[in-house]
Parts: C-alpha cells; structure tokens; sequence
C-alpha cells in the first residue's frame, strides 16, 4: 500500500487536509473580493466625476444661454444697440470660454499624467 504513512511519520486526518484547503479557499475568496471591490470603488469614482462634470457644464452653458438671452433681448427692446450687444456678448465669450476650456484641457491632462498615459 503505497499511501501508508512509514513509521516515524506523522498521520495526517483527512479532516485537517480539508480545513487547510478550506484555509486556502477563504484566502482566495478574501483576495479575490477585495480585487472587485477595488474595481467597484473605481468605477464608482469615474461615475461620480462624470456626473459631476456634466452638471458643471450643464450650469455653465445654461448660465451662458441665460445671459446671451437677457442682452439680446435688452437688444431687441431698444435698450442696446446691436452692435454693443454683439461686443457684450463677445466679451463675455472671451472672459468665459477661454478660463473654462483650459481648466477642462488641465484636468484631462492631468489626469492623463496621474495614471501613467
């Protein structure tokens, strides 16, 4: 009988292989659980910047929107002449767009830069 343990050597439960395999098995799960977990959270976090990017935009060009309307308006009620509503409405695209366009291209290329693209 080759599975016979030689005498001098320790005998081995089948119940104690069972328990170091069960051991090992909650290893496994533990690890494997925290490995999506991690991703879960990850996702969860893109999901949450996204959202939150969307509704800073969304505000922004509503803001924006309101504003064009109000000096186009004022425009078309005679209490501005077209051309300083179009100079108004200029101005406020260059005090605006460009502070906002270069915080978006700095947040994606920083973030480009953080995880290693």
């Amino acid at each position: 009988m080759a599975d016979d343990p030689k005498p001098g050597e320790a005998v081995q439960s089948p119940a104690a292989d069972f328990s170091q395999i069960l051991e090992q098995a909650e290893g496994l799960a533990t690890q494997a659980q925290s490995l999506s977990l991690a991703e879960i959270v990850a996702k969860r976090h893109a999901e949450d910047r996204g959202w939150i990017a969307k509704w800073i935009v969304g505000a922004f060009l509503t803001a924006i929107a309101i504003v064009y309307l109000i000096i186009f308006s004022a425009a078309w009620l005679g209490l501005y002449d077209w051309k300083e509503a179009v100079s108004i409405a200029l101005e406020i695209l260059k005090s605006v767009l460009l502070p906002v366009v270069t915080l978006i291209l700095g947040y994606y290329f920083g973030q480009g830069t953080k995880s290693g693209g």
